[in-house]
């Protein structure tokens, strides 16, 4: 088993661990618009510090993610408890990872032998 496998099994069960926990409370607490708006929110500050921070990993990145979408949230009229804002950043961050796991996987090919079909 490679690293890459690995990887992609921690970030795949950290998805499942969003996905079990985070969900399930921002749907009982927030309205569909609410939560498209933050999930839109953190995807766009995900991609800017990646863009802005490259590979580092750090408090920095995330200070900044944090800073840039509550300032986008109150534009929007909107304010969220600072866990529900890092939980979307985070679950937002797994994504964009597994994205990139799964880029960067090597191609696998499949090889079928030719098949008579009869009718």
């Amino acid at each position: 088993m490679n690293i890459t496998q690995i990887l992609l099994g921690i970030i795949i069960l950290i998805g499942g661990a969003v996905s079990l926990f985070v969900i399930p409370y921002l749907k009982t607490h927030l309205t569909g618009e609410q939560i498209s708006i933050l999930a839109g929110i953190a995807q766009t500050v995900v991609y800017a510090a990646e863009k802005i921070f490259g590979a580092k990993m750090g408090a920095d990145k995330l200070a900044y993610a944090m800073n840039l979408a509550k300032s986008l949230l109150e534009k929007k009229g909107l304010t969220f408890d600072e866990d529900v804002i890092r939980a979307a950043i985070e679950a937002q961050v797994q994504q964009l990872s597994l994205e990139k796991t799964t880029a960067e996987a090597p191609a696998v090919t499949v090889s079928v032998p030719n098949m008579e079909v009869t009718e």
